[in-house]
């Protein structure tokens, strides 16, 4: 019929128009997601400009000639091929809002970028093509630059130490989380691998991101507000059921 005729075409005008404009991450995208993200979103009322004064306020408290790592969390697996649900290292996702296990944060302050007096990085999981069937989509480095605001971006530790230049950092910082100790395990072999006469410690910058974590946005006031309703209806919806049945039981 022409009613169907027409429907069958605006229906495809509309989704090759949406397919042209999705940006494609591992994880929600404002494109892919309208109804979870607001455009300028990276998390839920989280901007990224916001994500950009988070690492802004971070970077002033690194010495100069030093590199900061935001160590990310790695995947658990229940059994076999099974993983449990993910959960992101909570200062990695505070300054970036990146969700993708097995990645990494860096900030140098050897280099100034624009109106910056650091270098922000990441290193993130390569793009593949058959792991992504099975695990979905990954970022890339040229999402985490143009989506998450990286200046630079790598998928490999050994190329990001090697173009980076790490051996002529005077001081290395970390957060002492989970998971990472594999990591700087890795880092140490790859700093050994060029330059096997350089020793490197690691400093606790702990403190520093926790202190800055204390003090809350409008926005992050907004998701405390939007976790207590959520929590408050759950708790009467439990306590109405409660009475429900006693009164039942009762009778």
């Amino acid at each position: 019929s022409t009613w169907g005729s027409n429907f069958r075409f605006e229906m495809q005008r509309i989704k090759n128009k949406s397919f042209s404009s999705l940006i494609r991450i591992g994880q929600p995208h404002f494109t892919t997601h309208p109804h979870l993200l607001q455009p300028g979103e990276i998390t839920p009322l989280i901007t990224a400009q916001e994500y950009r004064q988070r690492r802004d306020k971070f970077a002033e408290g690194i010495p100069d000639n030093s590199i900061a790592w935001i160590i990310g969390n790695q995947s658990q697996i229940s059994s076999n091929d099974v993983h449990y649900p993910f959960q992101q290292n909570s200062n990695m996702y505070y300054l970036s809002g990146f969700c993708e296990p097995g990645s990494a944060l860096f900030f140098d302050t050897r280099s100034r970028i624009g109106s910056k007096n650091y270098l922000f990085g990441m290193l993130v999981p390569n793009k593949d093509k058959n792991s992504e069937l099975w695990d979905g989509t990954r970022t890339g480095v040229d999402n985490a630059k143009s989506v998450f605001g990286a200046d630079q971006a790598f998928s490999d530790l050994s190329e990001l130490c090697g173009q980076t230049k790490v051996e002529t950092v005077s001081q290395h910082f970390v957060t002492q989380q989970t998971n990472w100790s594999d990591f700087l395990s890795n880092l140490s072999l790859t700093f050994h691998r060029i330059d096997p006469t350089t020793q490197r410690r690691f400093t606790s910058i702990d403190k520093k991101i926790q202190s800055q974590r204390v003090i809350k946005s409008k926005s992050e006031m907004k998701l405390l507000q939007k976790a207590a309703d959520i929590a408050s209806i759950a708790f009467n919806k439990v306590i109405f059921f409660f009475l429900q049945t006693r009164k039942k039981q009762e009778k």
